[in-house]
């Protein structure tokens, strides 16, 4: 199963268990309390921005369903006799529902996207980092830049250097655990559609489709300081250039320098 497909059915069983539980809550109350129904209404697409666009996304998408909630709430907050303990109880587990499918869900998810290639494609997989590996990172410049050609879809690569003298006298195991860090970072720090690969001189690149330059260093430079801050690196250390499709020659010497992979 690859990600796409596993998209489709963690939505379709979220949207069968949400209506589900609406008819089952409507056949048992009716609308005398369509108040509390709300939250089943919010959780859906909270859980299809997650699983779509991933943590950031999902919990800028709990955050709004929390807030509508609490607004269609706000007669019975202040009323003068108080709260029933039922609607409080209802805004407590509704927007925890919300946090849960919104937050942790697009973190699983992102992660989930990169377990699938891991079994279905072992060998487009980095060991150290668990994202895409430079054999991968060829493949998906060589397809950004053909769809660029053909459907003038733009498209913005991240490359991401750090020195040698980040992992100076750091042992084998504390330098994994650098690398696994900057991959978690970066990988929950973009959209699902975004991809993340690191190649084999330790760089990273990230790319964004449907990204034009201004866009792209605008999340360039956010990358940047997000990943001297995971390191705990200085500011020299760390460093992070924005490709696009205007730049050709560098773009041919980005595929060039790591199109040469063994095979094993």
């Amino acid at each position: 199963m690859n990600y796409a497909r596993f998209e489709r059915l963690a939505i379709g069983l979220g949207a069968a268990a949400v209506l589900g539980n609406l008819g089952v809550a409507i056949a048992a109350n009716g609308w005398s309390d369509w108040t509390n129904l709300i939250p089943s209404l919010l959780l859906l697409p909270v859980l299809v921005v997650a699983v779509h666009s991933g943590r950031k996304a999902g919990l800028l998408a709990a955050l709004i369903a929390a807030s509508l909630f609490v607004a269609v709430k706000i007669p019975t907050l202040s009323t003068p006799a108080g709260v029933p303990v039922r609607d409080l109880t209802a805004i407590v587990v509704g927007v925890f529902a919300f946090g849960i499918v919104g937050i942790v869900g697009g973190e699983i998810c992102g992660r989930i996207k990169y377990v699938f290639a891991r079994y279905d494609h072992s060998a487009t997989i980095d060991d150290w980092s668990r994202v895409y590996n430079q054999r991968m990172a060829w493949d998906l410049i060589q397809k950004a830049r053909e769809r660029f050609s053909r459907y003038a879809e733009p498209f913005a690569i991240i490359v991401i250097s750090d020195t040698p003298a980040i992992f100076a006298g750091v042992k084998p195991a504390r330098q994994r655990a650098l690398v696994r860090a900057a991959s978690n970072y970066l990988r929950g720090d973009v959209r699902m559609i975004d991809e993340v690969a690191r190649l084999d001189d330790g760089r990273f690149l990230v790319l964004l489709p449907h990204t034009n330059r201004e866009d792209g260093l605008v999340v360039t430079e956010r990358l940047l300081q997000g990943m001297r801050q995971t390191l705990g690196a200085t500011q020299d250390a760390v460093s992070a250039q924005c490709l696009t499709a205007d730049d050709e020659l560098e773009l041919t010497s980005l595929a060039a320098g790591i199109a040469d992979t063994p095979e094993d």
